[in-house]
């Protein structure tokens, strides 16, 4: 100690000014490494319990997984409150275990799922269990089989798909051709067969009130519903008996449902996040200062699907007038998005003039159609339009114009 003393007072004023930034060189860079290691050898989880507020524009409708096919506040209280066989995990953006694990046939046309252990519904108490069972895997999906059943899109999920029951914690799903994306057909939520004996299969999308007394076997499950002048107030809870990971955190969830963004905005106060903010000519989010504007991608898209069965679409003609006078860029400008996906199918060149907007092509194509209006109606439309635009009102023309007959 003497000797570094002697050393310090041997030295410069200069010298010990360098010292002493080297030392303290030193420390920084120390405490970094340590820092450093310190997070690449930790891992960062939340901690457990609060509850989160989020506020969103929309309607509450009947809470149904069978329905629910909107990209909206319903479907996000849907996928807390119900859980499927498998589950779509955004982090790996795979499809994953759920309630169920699966084995696929080598032959990829045999799917076996089984249920894991210790699964119960929401209205499950020690006094009287309610297991999830096979039975309520059978319920939910060949119900979406029958003929009756009241959307058409789900039912085509499973045509051709034999279900069978092979004991009470096994289902086998049997396709007649391979299919590489049947998996995410699991990842509806289950149904408990209880809550519908007696209900006719046709009138199933009117069971108001399981739609609004929901009974899944999500991570959360309904407290309340609460209508109030400004909102409507869904309110869930953590369901304690699910074991399952991922574990979910927060004791509950809040989601308050406004009918418009002038409403919503007078309580953004009480607010810890808002879905799907309005955006200005910008595309900048219009939202409170202590906000932050979070941009995220789902592995999803919406369509519009021509339903052949109907006569009308059946004609090709028509269905490419319909095409080519949709002008989707500026639906996407409206909505501030940025990707137009034409096709799911990789193979189909989007490129092709069927795909692009063309006003003109699309008149041409419904005029060769049997699906057009009468030449006096259309001259009158095209009148009344000119005499809106002369008093300057706001009078845009329709892409195309078709009714039945000609």
């Amino acid at each position: 100690m003497r000797r570094l003393l002697q050393l310090l007072s041997a030295m410069t004023r200069w010298e010990r000014w360098i010292l002493s930034l080297l030392v303290l060189l030193l420390l920084a860079s120390g405490f970094g490494l340590v820092r450093l290691f310190y997070l690449r050898n930790s891992v960062l989880v939340p901690a457990d319990g609060g509850t989160y507020i989020e506020g969103t524009v929309g309607e509450l409708l009947p809470l149904n997984p069978w329905f629910i096919v909107r990209n909206d506040v319903n479907r996000d209280i849907v996928s807390l409150v119900f859980s499927g066989l498998l589950r779509y995990n955004p982090l790996s953006r795979k499809i994953e275990d759920d309630l169920a694990t699966v084995k696929i046939s080598s032959d990829a046309k045999v799917y076996t799922v089984q249920l894991k252990e210790n699964l119960f519904w929401h209205d499950s108490t020690k006094a009287a269990p309610h297991p999830v069972t096979a039975d309520d895997v059978l319920f939910t999906f060949k119900t979406i089989q029958d003929p009756q059943f009241p959307n058409a899109l789900q039912r085509q999920n499973f045509r051709g798909v034999r279900i069978d029951k092979v004991d009470e914690r096994t289902v086998r799903f049997t396709l007649e051709q391979p299919y590489s994306f049947f998996q995410s057909n699991l990842t509806l939520g289950l149904l408990p067969k209880a809550s519908f004996e007696g209900i006719a299969i046709a009138r199933l999308d009117q069971t108001v009130d399981f739609g609004f007394a929901p009974v899944g076997a999500g991570p959360y499950k309904i407290k309340s519903i609460v209508r109030t002048d400004l909102s409507t107030e869904v309110t869930l809870e953590r369901f304690e008996e699910r074991t399952l990971e991922p574990l979910y955190r927060l004791d509950g969830i809040v989601f308050r449902i406004f009918s418009d963004y002038s409403s919503l905005l007078s309580d953004l106060s009480h607010l810890d996040g808002v879905r799907l903010v309005p955006r200005n000519d910008d595309g900048q989010p219009i939202i409170g200062k202590h906000f932050e504007a979070l941009q995220y991608t789902l592995p999803q898209y919406v369509a519009l699907y021509f339903n052949l069965d109907r006569p009308a679409l059946q004609d090709g003609k028509l269905r490419v007038g319909l095409q080519q006078g949709t002008n989707k860029q500026a639906i996407i400008d409206a909505l501030h998005e940025s990707v137009i996906v034409d096709t799911p199918l990789l193979e189909l060149d989007t490129g092709d003039w069927h795909y692009q907007f063309n006003s003109d092509a699309a008149q041409g194509a419904l005029l060769a159609s049997r699906w057009n209006l009468p030449e006096r109606v259309r001259l009158r439309r095209l009148l009344e339009r000119d005499d809106a635009n002369a008093a300057g009102l706001v009078h845009p023309a329709p892409v195309a114009l078709f009714q039945e007959g000609g």
